[in-house]
């Protein structure tokens, strides 16, 4: 018989650890790490849909998750990177005239980050929580097809062996640059890529336990220290040294140009985390209270701000695998963070040897899944009014931005 929610206030710090079972610490260990073997692949290579550096998604796997596992309601949710808000990430920052590079992480990024936590906080401290998500099924199910749409056309550049996404830059602009990059496409970094994305879903779709991604960075890393894949002309990701998240100042530039964008993002950073904690709950988990997702989530930004991490909400791959792992507590975030400062701090020359396409594999396969068909199919059948909906929010996407 299933135990009814818990209706104790729990504590403000480290809510999900009332009650805990000393029994449940071996499952939060192992959660922790196979969250983390998906999770830090996958953060690094969101942060390269922005154009910025492998390490950039190592500080958000590390200090927006470990802010969040102190103050989160959720049990088993995993906060960091995701490609929706990585996307509108990197659209804003073009938006404003700021162009990121490989090499170098712009300080508008701390700015960026900064608000959305500002605006999540405020949103929590007048309770808006519940408000917040009175934002339809059509109009988001549109946003997510326009975004994985979008970022899936802006890898394909980095699949045929340019070193740049225009993702920030637009569908049709990436379309664009698609078709330029043809001609000087590279086999080898082509047949790289072909094999990397077809290697992802096999193991999504056949060994959905195994931590696919992990193994695809692992073999593309061994092909260029043993398989002359960087003599065959294929491209690395930008040197990466020691990544240890140290506080930066935030620019002051562009300050009020982004307060769009950030804007945008908090209200997808807030729905993406209420939707996981929701969609992962067991029926004897404590119930999700809205604002203190939106208090959890608002701290995690503005602490991570001041670190370099991209906006951060929760993600549902790694949130799943963490559930499926059996995450009990925020404990398992925690593992995962420790294991996101050990690779930032000692695999620093080992990762600088993964291939650009590779990790633009990644992002393609982590986003395809935005595309939801069957979502689309089932409003036509429901609701035409619905799908309408949901396919002038795509078009817009697509069309004027998603910013738009």
């Amino acid at each position: 018989m299933t135990t009814a929610p818990s209706t104790v206030r729990r504590p403000w710090l480290l809510p999900t650890l009332a009650g805990y079972q000393r029994g449940w610490l071996g499952r939060d260990i192992v959660a922790g790490i196979s969250a983390g073997a998906v999770v830090v692949p996958q953060a690094m290579a969101y942060a390269t849909i922005a154009n910025l550096p492998v390490e950039v998604g190592l500080y958000t796997a590390i200090v927006p998750m470990l802010v969040y596992a102190l103050l989160g309601g959720s049990r088993a949710m995993s906060v960091s990177a995701t490609s929706t808000i990585a996307t509108l990430t990197a659209t804003t920052l073009v938006s404003v005239g700021v162009v990121a590079n490989s090499d170098q992480i712009p300080r508008d990024l701390v700015t960026l980050t900064l608000l959305v936590g500002a605006i999540l906080f405020v949103a929590r401290l007048l309770r808006l929580g519940s408000l917040v998500e009175i934002i339809n099924r059509p109009t988001l199910l549109g946003i997510q097809v326009g975004v994985g749409a979008t970022v899936a056309v802006g890898q394909l550049p980095k699949l045929l062996g340019e070193t740049t996404a225009p993702t920030g830059e637009g569908f049709v602009r990436s379309i664009n640059a698609v078709i330029a990059a043809v001609p000087q496409a590279n086999p080898w970094t082509a047949l790289l890529a072909v094999c990397s994305i077809a290697a992802l879903f096999l193991f999504k779709r056949f060994l959905p336990r195994v931590p696919g991604p992990l193994i695809v960075v692992a073999a593309g890393i061994l092909l260029v220290a043993f398989g002359g894949a960087k003599e065959a002309g294929v491209e690395l990701i930008a040197p990466v040294g020691q990544a240890f998240p140290l506080p930066v100042l935030p620019s002051f530039d562009h300050v009020f140009q982004l307060i769009p964008g950030a804007l945008a993002i908090a209200v997808m950073a807030f729905l993406e985390t209420a939707a996981v904690a929701r969609g992962i709950r067991d029926l004897d988990d404590p119930r999700i209270d809205s604002n203190r997702e939106l208090f959890a989530i608002g701290v995690a930004n503005l602490v991570g701000g001041w670190f370099q991490a991209l906006p951060a909400a929760g993600g549902f791959s790694q949130s799943a695998v963490n559930k499926a792992a059996g995450a009990r507590s925020q404990v398992a975030a925690i593992v995962t963070v420790v294991l996101a400062l050990l690779i930032g701090l000692f695999l620093g020359p080992m990762i600088s040897l993964l291939p650009q396409a590779t990790l633009a594999a990644l992002v393609f396969v982590a986003v395809f899944g935005l595309i939801d068909v069957k979502d689309l199919a089932l409003l036509w059948r429901i609701s035409k009014r619905d799908f309408t909906i949901a396919a002038v929010v795509t078009i817009i996407g697509l069309t004027a931005g998603l910013l738009a």
